[in-house]
């Protein structure tokens, strides 16, 4: 029976995949080598070029490659993004079809990423055949969102302007624990083919259980809630839902929770793993334990985990969306594996 269901889950899980922009993909992304070019891209926020600097010495000292775009902020709208609409989607789209790019990494978040999703789905833009690790997280969810709807595996990672080593001129606490080895290790495949983290576990529905023939989607809230009703929201029928955000007052946090349980965006959700969500002037636990409050009241028994170690804390995980990966669920603990770069397919799990 349960076979059945996971079969079930994942078979209409496939059939709302819809890209009404890029061509679909099925194949894994390559770990890198030594000497393999990474794109150091700002598809939103302006980004100081004394800290692309620093991440670009920071790759060639890993072995890698940095290839840099250009940075106007005087050209962009408000003066707040990196460059203009047309540049930042074009710059984008090189790094992506470049066959000599083996992956392209993030510099910042913000605000700015939906703009270069609605030109590419305006366009119709195709993928390339082979697909290439795209790193990020918080804003760039809304380009996890896009590629993952083309059956892209992404990573929700560090930006590459977020680390300890770009602290003392960033002064942003977010992210100041990560170090770029780490990072770096995953893209080679150096930590194996398979990450494994442990977690807390949350609410009743979550003692002892294993969630397995499954994957992982999700990001920042606000944008997953953002994006419903729209060609990237999130589908999370089959999926282990990942959620995350900046610091937030509770009361709006929470207001986005219910807006995701009444767009049905848990609906057959298999799990939902929160990452990291400050509150302010409050207790995260207070609003964690709201929230499986709320799922129960929906009627959604659905086992929910936490880790501060995923998102816009000290420290952020790397966590890789869309492939393959199971949820052990024992008492108040929960070991989650993930594949790297297995890409989590339909014909995997029959």
């Amino acid at each position: 029976m349960k076979s059945n269901l996971n079969f079930l889950y994942a078979l209409i899980a496939v059939i709302a995949i819809q890209s009404i922009s890029v061509k679909e993909c099925s194949s894994n992304w390559d770990f890198l080598q030594d000497g393999d070019q990474v794109a150091l891209v700002a598809p939103a926020k302006n980004v100081n070029r004394d800290i692309v600097a620093i991440a670009s010495q920071k790759l060639r000292e890993l072995g890698l490659e940095p290839v840099i775009y250009e940075i106007d902020a005087e050209a962009a709208p408000y003066r707040y993004y990196s460059h203009s609409d047309d540049k930042r989607k074009l710059f984008f789209e090189q790094a992506l079809i470049d066959p000599n790019i083996k992956a392209i990494w993030a510099l910042l978040g913000g605000f700015g990423s939906e703009k270069l999703v609605l030109q590419f789905e305006q366009q119709r833009f195709h993928l390339p055949p082979k697909p290439k690790p795209v790193l990020g997280f918080s804003d760039i969810t809304q380009i996890h969102l896009l590629l993952i709807r083309s059956n892209w595996a992404t990573l929700h990672a560090p930006l590459a302007a977020l680390s300890e080593a770009t602290y003392l001129l960033s002064q942003s606490p977010v992210n100041m624990n990560v170090k770029f080895e780490d990072v770096v290790s995953i893209l080679k495949g150096q930590r194996g083919p398979v990450l494994n983290y442990q977690l807390s576990v949350l609410n009743n529905p979550a003692k002892d259980s294993l969630i397995d023939c499954t994957s992982i989607v999700g990001g920042n809230t606000s944008i997953i809630a953002e994006n419903g009703g729209s060609s990237t929201s999130l589908v999370a029928r089959g999926k282990i839902v990942f959620l995350e955000d900046t610091k937030e007052v509770a009361m709006r946090l929470e207001r986005r929770f219910i807006a995701l349980i009444r767009g049905g965006t848990f609906n057959g959700a298999r799990a939902i793993m929160l990452g990291n969500q400050e509150i302010e002037g409050g207790d995260n636990m207070i609003v964690y334990r709201r929230l499986c409050d709320l799922l129960l009241s929906a009627g959604l028994r659905i086992p929910v985990v936490h880790s501060p170690d995923f998102g816009h804390g000290p420290n952020n995980h790397v966590l890789p969306l869309n492939t393959e990966a199971s949820l052990k669920l024992q008492g108040d603990t929960a070991i989650l594996n993930v594949a790297v770069n297995n890409l989590f397919q339909l014909e995997n799990n029959l």
